[in-house]
Protein backbone atom coordinates (compact mmCIF):
# COMPACT_ATOMS: atom_id res chain seq x y z
CA UNK A 1 0.00 0.00 0.00
CA UNK A 2 0.97 3.36 -1.27
CA UNK A 3 1.52 6.27 1.37
CA UNK A 4 -1.44 8.60 1.08
CA UNK A 5 -0.81 12.25 3.40
CA UNK A 6 -4.40 12.15 3.97
CA UNK A 7 -4.54 9.05 5.07
CA UNK A 8 -1.25 8.07 6.89
CA UNK A 9 -0.70 11.63 8.44
CA UNK A 10 1.36 11.05 11.70
CA UNK A 11 -1.04 12.40 14.46
CA UNK A 12 0.04 14.54 17.04
CA UNK A 13 -0.15 13.29 20.43
CA UNK A 14 0.68 16.89 22.36
CA UNK A 15 -1.52 17.37 25.20
CA UNK A 16 -3.68 20.83 26.10
CA UNK A 17 -2.63 22.15 28.94
CA UNK A 18 0.73 20.06 29.43
CA UNK A 19 3.31 22.10 30.21
CA UNK A 20 6.26 21.09 28.25
CA UNK A 21 8.68 23.01 29.91
CA UNK A 22 8.48 20.76 33.44
CA UNK A 23 11.77 17.99 33.36
CA UNK A 24 10.77 14.31 31.37
CA UNK A 25 11.92 12.44 28.22
CA UNK A 26 10.00 13.26 24.56
CA UNK A 27 10.11 11.55 21.49
CA UNK A 28 10.47 13.86 18.75
CA UNK A 29 10.62 13.59 14.93
CA UNK A 30 10.98 16.51 12.53
CA UNK A 31 10.16 15.86 8.81
CA UNK A 32 11.50 17.97 5.37
CA UNK A 33 9.18 20.22 3.41
CA UNK A 34 7.88 17.89 0.81
CA UNK A 35 9.50 15.08 2.48
CA UNK A 36 12.56 15.83 0.32
CA UNK A 37 15.17 13.64 0.68
CA UNK A 38 18.33 16.18 1.37
CA UNK A 39 20.54 14.24 4.24
CA UNK A 40 21.74 10.73 2.40
CA UNK A 41 19.81 7.60 1.58
CA UNK A 42 19.25 4.40 3.21
CA UNK A 43 21.48 1.82 1.37
CA UNK A 44 21.30 -2.45 2.44
CA UNK A 45 19.10 -1.10 5.71
CA UNK A 46 22.54 1.42 6.46
CA UNK A 47 21.98 5.23 6.59
CA UNK A 48 24.75 6.76 4.85
CA UNK A 49 24.41 10.43 5.31
CA UNK A 50 25.94 13.30 2.91
CA UNK A 51 27.29 16.02 4.13
CA UNK A 52 24.15 17.93 4.71
CA UNK A 53 23.20 14.67 7.01
CA UNK A 54 26.36 15.29 8.76
CA UNK A 55 25.86 18.80 9.75
CA UNK A 56 22.67 17.70 11.29
CA UNK A 57 24.07 15.22 13.57
CA UNK A 58 26.53 18.30 14.75
CA UNK A 59 23.48 20.46 14.95
CA UNK A 60 21.45 18.09 17.47
CA UNK A 61 24.58 17.03 19.26
CA UNK A 62 25.24 20.80 19.67
CA UNK A 63 21.60 21.13 21.57
CA UNK A 64 22.53 20.64 25.44
CA UNK A 65 25.48 23.34 25.08
CA UNK A 66 22.53 26.00 24.15
CA UNK A 67 20.16 24.42 26.85
CA UNK A 68 22.38 23.32 29.89
CA UNK A 69 18.82 21.25 31.03
CA UNK A 70 18.75 19.22 27.79
CA UNK A 71 19.79 15.54 27.73
CA UNK A 72 20.04 14.08 24.72
CA UNK A 73 19.69 10.25 24.10
CA UNK A 74 18.95 7.74 20.99
CA UNK A 75 18.92 9.75 17.70
CA UNK A 76 19.01 9.39 13.94
CA UNK A 77 19.17 10.97 10.61
CA UNK A 78 16.86 9.38 8.12
CA UNK A 79 16.83 10.59 4.24
CA UNK A 80 14.14 13.24 4.95
CA UNK A 81 13.11 13.21 8.56
CA UNK A 82 15.08 12.62 11.94
CA UNK A 83 14.23 11.02 15.16
CA UNK A 84 15.58 11.48 18.68
CA UNK A 85 14.96 11.11 22.18
CA UNK A 86 15.24 14.68 24.23
CA UNK A 87 15.09 15.07 28.47
CA UNK A 88 14.67 17.82 29.95
CA UNK A 89 15.99 17.93 33.30
CA UNK A 90 14.76 20.48 35.64
CA UNK A 91 17.30 23.44 35.81
CA UNK A 92 17.84 23.53 39.90
CA UNK A 93 19.33 19.76 39.41
CA UNK A 94 22.52 21.63 36.82
CA UNK A 95 24.01 22.56 40.21
CA UNK A 96 24.84 19.16 41.15
CA UNK A 97 27.26 19.32 38.01
CA UNK A 98 28.82 22.62 39.31
CA UNK A 99 27.01 24.14 36.25
CA UNK A 100 25.40 27.43 36.44
CA UNK A 101 21.58 27.25 36.75
CA UNK A 102 19.34 28.95 34.34
CA UNK A 103 19.05 32.99 35.50
CA UNK A 104 21.40 32.09 38.32
CA UNK A 105 24.26 34.75 36.70
CA UNK A 106 24.93 37.14 39.80
CA UNK A 107 27.64 39.62 39.44
CA UNK A 108 29.61 40.60 42.58
CA UNK A 109 31.01 43.87 43.28
CA UNK A 110 34.30 44.86 44.83
CA UNK A 111 34.21 47.70 47.41
CA UNK A 112 37.85 49.38 47.60
CA UNK A 113 39.08 51.95 50.30
CA UNK A 114 40.83 55.36 50.03
CA UNK A 115 44.26 56.43 51.79
CA UNK A 116 43.76 59.35 53.71
CA UNK A 117 46.80 61.40 54.44
CA UNK A 118 46.90 64.04 57.26
CA UNK A 119 46.73 67.42 57.23
CA UNK A 120 49.71 70.21 58.54
CA UNK A 121 48.69 73.59 60.27
CA UNK A 122 50.34 76.17 59.98
CA UNK A 123 50.76 79.90 62.14
CA UNK A 124 52.15 82.53 61.09
CA UNK A 125 54.31 84.16 62.48
CA UNK A 126 53.28 87.99 64.38
CA UNK A 127 55.35 90.71 62.94
CA UNK A 128 55.81 94.52 63.31
CA UNK A 129 55.09 96.71 60.43
CA UNK A 130 57.87 98.86 58.85
CA UNK A 131 56.62 101.90 59.84
CA UNK A 132 57.01 101.16 63.49
CA UNK A 133 58.44 103.77 65.62
CA UNK A 134 61.42 102.74 67.95
CA UNK A 135 61.06 103.03 71.66
CA UNK A 136 62.42 106.01 72.71
CA UNK A 137 62.01 108.07 69.71
CA UNK A 138 61.06 111.88 70.49
CA UNK A 139 63.18 111.96 73.70
CA UNK A 140 65.50 115.14 74.38
CA UNK A 141 69.29 114.14 74.59
CA UNK A 142 70.81 114.43 77.57
CA UNK A 143 73.44 117.64 78.32
CA UNK A 144 77.69 116.82 78.15
CA UNK A 145 78.88 116.87 81.61
CA UNK A 146 81.88 118.74 82.25
CA UNK A 147 84.84 118.26 82.97
CA UNK A 148 85.96 120.97 85.89
CA UNK A 149 85.31 119.89 89.47
CA UNK A 150 82.32 122.33 90.07
CA UNK A 151 80.95 121.43 86.49
CA UNK A 152 77.24 120.66 86.90
CA UNK A 153 76.71 117.38 87.97
CA UNK A 154 74.93 114.95 85.12
CA UNK A 155 71.38 115.49 85.05
CA UNK A 156 71.12 118.84 86.60
CA UNK A 157 68.68 120.98 85.97
CA UNK A 158 67.08 119.31 82.69
CA UNK A 159 64.02 119.62 82.62
CA UNK A 160 62.58 115.77 82.23
CA UNK A 161 60.65 115.11 79.36
CA UNK A 162 57.41 113.42 80.05
CA UNK A 163 57.51 109.73 78.77
CA UNK A 164 55.99 109.22 75.63
CA UNK A 165 55.09 105.38 75.08
CA UNK A 166 56.13 104.19 71.74
CA UNK A 167 52.66 104.07 69.57
CA UNK A 168 51.10 100.89 69.31
CA UNK A 169 51.29 99.25 66.28
CA UNK A 170 49.02 96.67 65.46
CA UNK A 171 51.08 93.51 63.39
CA UNK A 172 49.48 92.91 60.24
CA UNK A 173 47.41 89.41 60.14
CA UNK A 174 48.81 87.33 57.67
CA UNK A 175 46.31 84.67 56.33
CA UNK A 176 47.42 81.35 56.48
CA UNK A 177 47.45 79.34 53.71
CA UNK A 178 44.25 77.27 52.61
CA UNK A 179 44.46 73.55 53.48
CA UNK A 180 42.20 71.66 51.85
CA UNK A 181 39.89 69.44 54.36
CA UNK A 182 41.17 65.50 53.22
CA UNK A 183 38.19 63.91 51.67
CA UNK A 184 37.02 60.63 53.21
CA UNK A 185 35.40 58.80 51.42
CA UNK A 186 31.64 57.53 52.38
CA UNK A 187 31.48 53.95 53.93
CA UNK A 188 30.28 51.68 51.41
CA UNK A 189 26.38 50.52 52.33
CA UNK A 190 25.74 47.23 50.63
CA UNK A 191 22.73 47.70 48.86
CA UNK A 192 19.63 45.11 49.52
CA UNK A 193 19.62 41.90 48.38
CA UNK A 194 17.53 41.63 45.22
CA UNK A 195 16.75 38.24 43.96
CA UNK A 196 18.02 37.51 39.88
CA UNK A 197 14.09 37.57 38.35
CA UNK A 198 13.80 34.36 37.64
CA UNK A 199 14.10 33.48 33.59
CA UNK A 200 11.88 30.69 32.39
CA UNK A 201 13.22 27.19 31.74
CA UNK A 202 12.81 26.47 27.77
CA UNK A 203 10.15 24.13 26.62
CA UNK A 204 10.41 21.18 24.32
CA UNK A 205 9.49 23.59 21.69
CA UNK A 206 11.90 26.07 22.21
CA UNK A 207 14.47 23.63 21.76
CA UNK A 208 13.36 22.00 18.43
CA UNK A 209 12.22 25.94 17.36
CA UNK A 210 16.17 26.36 17.52
CA UNK A 211 17.32 23.03 16.12
CA UNK A 212 15.45 23.96 12.78
CA UNK A 213 16.60 27.16 12.69
CA UNK A 214 20.67 26.36 12.93
CA UNK A 215 20.66 23.50 10.47
CA UNK A 216 17.96 25.75 8.56
CA UNK A 217 21.01 28.62 8.11
CA UNK A 218 23.73 26.08 8.07
CA UNK A 219 21.58 24.09 4.42
CA UNK A 220 20.95 27.46 3.23
CA UNK A 221 25.16 28.05 3.24
CA UNK A 222 25.55 24.88 1.89
CA UNK A 223 23.22 25.38 -0.77
CA UNK A 224 24.97 28.58 -1.83
CA UNK A 225 28.58 28.02 -1.22
CA UNK A 226 28.93 24.01 -1.43
CA UNK A 227 26.02 23.12 -4.33
CA UNK A 228 23.36 21.48 -2.13
CA UNK A 229 20.22 20.37 -3.05
CA UNK A 230 18.22 22.97 -3.02
CA UNK A 231 14.62 23.11 -1.41
CA UNK A 232 11.33 24.52 -2.07
CA UNK A 233 11.02 27.61 0.36
CA UNK A 234 11.44 26.65 3.51
CA UNK A 235 13.24 23.32 4.92
CA UNK A 236 11.53 21.69 7.52
CA UNK A 237 7.76 21.61 7.90
CA UNK A 238 6.12 23.79 10.14
CA UNK A 239 5.47 21.90 13.08
CA UNK A 240 7.00 18.93 14.96
CA UNK A 241 5.87 15.60 16.13
CA UNK A 242 6.04 14.78 19.88
CA UNK A 243 5.17 11.87 22.31
CA UNK A 244 5.63 12.23 26.18
CA UNK A 245 7.40 8.92 27.21
CA UNK A 246 5.79 7.72 30.17
CA UNK A 247 7.99 4.94 31.77
CA UNK A 248 11.28 2.88 31.41
CA UNK A 249 9.60 0.35 29.28
CA UNK A 250 8.33 2.86 26.68
CA UNK A 251 11.97 4.54 26.88
CA UNK A 252 13.99 1.39 25.73
CA UNK A 253 11.06 0.61 23.38
CA UNK A 254 11.25 3.68 21.51
CA UNK A 255 15.15 3.53 21.32
CA UNK A 256 14.85 0.41 19.51
CA UNK A 257 12.51 2.02 17.17
CA UNK A 258 14.57 5.17 16.39
CA UNK A 259 18.19 2.36 15.89
CA UNK A 260 16.47 0.21 13.80
CA UNK A 261 14.38 2.99 11.68
CA UNK A 262 16.97 2.69 8.71
CA UNK A 263 16.17 -1.14 8.35
CA UNK A 264 12.50 -0.52 7.83
CA UNK A 265 13.18 2.36 5.71
CA UNK A 266 11.38 0.39 3.41
CA UNK A 267 8.20 0.33 5.35
CA UNK A 268 8.73 3.91 6.95
CA UNK A 269 5.62 6.58 6.36
CA UNK A 270 7.89 9.13 5.75
CA UNK A 271 9.60 7.26 2.89
CA UNK A 272 7.73 8.64 -0.02
CA UNK A 273 8.62 5.34 -2.39
CA UNK A 274 7.18 2.85 0.70
CA UNK A 275 5.22 -0.18 -0.48
CA UNK A 276 3.65 -0.70 2.63
CA UNK A 277 3.44 1.57 5.61
CA UNK A 278 4.39 0.25 9.74
CA UNK A 279 2.46 1.57 11.95
CA UNK A 280 4.35 3.22 14.88
CA UNK A 281 1.36 2.85 17.66
CA UNK A 282 2.67 -0.39 19.07
CA UNK A 283 6.20 1.49 19.66
CA UNK A 284 4.54 4.35 21.64
CA UNK A 285 2.45 2.63 24.04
Amino acid sequence: MRFDPERHRRRSMRLKGYDYSQAGAYFVTICTQGRACLFGEVVDGEMRLNDAGRMVVAEWERLPALFPNVVLDAFVVMPNHIHGIVILTDPADDATDGATAIGATISGATTGGAATGGATTRVAPTTAGDDATPVGAGLVPALSTMARDDAIPVGAGIVPVPSVPAPSTPAQSVPAPSVPVPSTPAQSVPAPSTPAPSVPAPTLGDVIGAFKSRVTVEYTRGVKTLGWTPFDKRLWQRNYYEHIIRNEEALNRIRRYIVENPIRWAFDRENPFAVEIESEETWLR
